[in-house]
């Protein structure tokens, strides 16, 4: 016999932003050497194919590289569309607008709108599956909005640049241009790389990209817009910034509906940093504690102990494994990436002699390589048994989504 345990697991929201400066470099110029024009702080945005690449490789590897690019033959492909005045609403999969004066002709929807992320005001967001007319659209997931509100129908199918130009992995090193930090109040990790292109021959760039790949192409993982004139002699620089949150960084309760425990409710955590951040030097490195199994594709294994000692704050000294650990550790396997569902199941299963004991309170996972941190850790409220009669399959949830 098999027994069940899903566990929400951990949560990942992303968002960035960037701003471009031009720095002249003419010998001899009054101003050489100095910020002579800066554009302020915008949004960027993430796209699909970014979110899709977290299932496979490292936050801080997802903008290793940055891109600059110039207007194409048919102009400047936007990052969003916004709705202005019009609002909508949402039946089931259904979603009505008020009017269909919204979008870039100011005709509403049209097939060329599949695909697009329709975010509300409420920050709640689905993609867009297929178009009804000019007001209505069926959308990826329900959202049950039954008041009108605004909204933006964001481009992120994008994968390139309008016109690339050129794209570089130079930085400009050292605290406040490369560097993550972590705000407790906030929850944000902020990872930051400034870019610095080649001295330019002229340009007026008016997009900007950012990928983990070295040759132009479509491999963006993220887009915004740029509108700065860099004259020949003179260098471009980009400032950016990659902004995630982590959930949970404190105790989430949950009702662990494991049938024949003893009421097993309890609380979920993850334990301690473990996400990859930006060197001073610019490079994709290891946290504090030195494991990466907050990352969604990241190897993990996962433990069960009768130790019932309170969940560490997050972010707090690194937490070793908990003692009196039952039946050693368990190897998880990840289910198979669906793009653009943004999600990865780790599945493991005590076997009948793992884990039995009377007094059981966590639950949790760990490196799989020297099984020497907690990442995520479920306590429970009250001691469970594991009995030598059932086995128990555990699945540990990671998903990521956009920030608005």
């Amino acid at each position: 016999m098999n027994k069940e345990f899903y566990i929400n697991g951990t949560g990942l929201g992303v968002g960035n932003n960037f701003k471009a400066q031009v720095i002249e470099r003419r010998p001899g110029h009054p101003d050489e050497g100095k910020v002579v024009a800066e554009m302020p702080w915008q949004s960027n945005l993430i796209l699909s194919h970014g979110m899709d690449a977290l299932a496979s490789g490292l936050v801080c590897d997802l903008f290793t590289f940055c891109a600059v690019g110039v207007s194409g033959v048919s102009g400047v492909t936007p990052t969003r569309d916004t709705s202005g005045s019009v609002t909508a609403m949402t039946s089931g999969l259904i979603c009505t607008a008020s009017s269909s004066s919204f979008g870039p002709s100011g005709a509403g929807w049209s097939s060329h709108d599949v695909g697009k992320l329709i975010a509300f005001s409420n920050g709640q967001y689905a993609i867009i599956n297929s178009v009804s007319g000019p007001s209505g659209c069926t959308l990826s997931k329900a959202l049950g909005i039954t008041s009108p509100l605004t909204f933006n129908d964001y481009y992120i199918s994008e994968t390139a640049l309008d016109s690339e130009v050129q794209r570089t992995n130079t930085y400009l090193t050292g605290v406040g241009n490369c560097g993550s930090t972590f705000n407790g109040a906030s929850g944000i990790y902020t990872h930051t790389r400034t870019f610095q292109f080649p001295i330019d021959t002229g340009h007026y760039y008016t997009d900007v990209g950012f990928s983990g790949a070295s040759g132009a192409g479509a491999n963006l993982n993220a887009r915004g817009l740029l509108g700065i004139e860099v004259l020949a002699g003179q260098q471009l620089q980009v400032v950016y910034n990659f902004l995630l949150t982590v959930t949970p960084t404190t105790p989430r309760y949950k009702v662990a509906g494991i049938v024949g425990w003893n009421g097993p409710s309890g609380y979920e955590q993850l334990a301690s940093d473990q996400f990859s951040i930006v060197s001073l030097l610019g490079q994709t490195s290891y946290p504090a504690t030195g494991v990466l199994i907050g990352e969604p594709y990241a190897p993990k294994n996962m433990g069960m102990s009768t130790e019932n000692t309170a969940i560490p704050a997050y972010n707090s000294s690194p937490p070793a494994i908990p003692s009196s650990v039952a039946g050693g550790n368990v190897s998880l396997s990840s289910s198979s990436y669906v793009p653009g569902s943004n999600v990865i199941y780790w599945t493991g299963t005590f076997g009948t002699n793992a884990g039995t004991s009377s007094s059981n309170y966590k639950l949790f996972t760990t490196d799989a390589v020297g099984q020497l941190e907690s990442g995520l850790i479920f306590l429970f409220t009250s001691p469970q048994t594991k009995s030598a009669l059932y086995t128990l399959t555990v699945t540990w949830q990671y998903a990521w989504g956009w920030l608005f």
